[in-house]
């Protein structure tokens, strides 16, 4: 039987309201991945996390993301992002990105350009990777896709864009990596397909808020998708994750 400790997540948060107040987001009674990336979305949630991880002795076995959410919008944190990546707190900026998915959010375009601009100039400038969350905006992040190409890595997590998408993305962003979560838990669909098909050196798998315990399962069903044994796939990703220098 696979030791939980084989798997890395690219993709979680390690506190989230979904969990219920002051609830920790790790899995089988805090038995940690051997490696992840717990992504903080305000000042007061990094600070949060890191001390959880210092109180825990965690910080070699799981890193940090921060960034300006396209749901939140805390421009005033761009000064703590720049702050985080010269000391190298963190091991990637965002979630960045757009949302377009509802009237409400595509009113905030503006507010979103910004925030875009922000992290993927510090991205630029700094050389860290960059974690991108996109719905319905694919066609807007592709725009800069030769900004892109000049940063370490680009990890679109929670990738639900058709193969069409993944294919274009990656004649665009040849380095671009697909994470891909809970939604591979269905018998079909187009995070399905996407996995099948991706090369396997551009994807990396993740929980975002589904929880952690269905890590183990989502690498298992990966192996299901790509017709190979779960060892490959964790082979496979700790590779691809090593962009991140953990």
């Amino acid at each position: 039987m696979l030791e939980f400790s084989s798997f890395f997540d690219a993709h979680f948060h390690l506190f989230s309201p979904k969990f219920g107040e002051n609830q920790v987001n790790l899995p089988q009674n805090g038995r940690v991945c051997c490696s992840g990336i717990s992504c903080a979305v305000s000042k007061q949630d990094f600070m949060n996390q890191e001390k959880y991880l210092a109180d825990h002795s965690l910080e070699k076995t799981l890193k940090l993301s921060f960034g300006i959410h396209p749901w939140y919008l805390n421009l005033e944190d761009a000064d703590f992002l720049e702050e985080l990546l010269k000391s190298g707190r963190i091991a990637a900026a965002g979630e960045a990105g757009f949302d377009l998915y509802t009237q409400e959010l595509k009113e905030r375009t503006e507010q979103q350009e910004k925030a875009w601009d922000i992290q993927l100039s510090l991205a630029e400038q700094y050389g860290f990777p960059l974690v991108i969350h996109c719905r319905k905006a694919l066609p807007r992040i592709l725009a800069d896709s030769g900004r892109l190409r000049r940063i370490p890595a680009v990890l679109f997590h929670g990738f639900s864009g058709s193969r069409e998408q993944m294919e274009e993305t990656l004649r665009k962003i040849p380095g671009a990596f697909f994470g891909f979560g809970s939604l591979v838990l269905k018998e079909s669909g187009r995070a399905v397909e996407c996995l099948r098909d991706v090369p396997g050196e551009n994807f990396l798998l993740e929980t975002d808020e589904a929880g952690s315990d269905l890590l183990g399962e989502i690498y298992r069903r990966a192996g299901e998708i790509r017709g190979t044994e779960v060892e490959n796939i964790i082979e496979s990703v700790n590779s691809n994750c090593k962009v991140f220098k953990l």
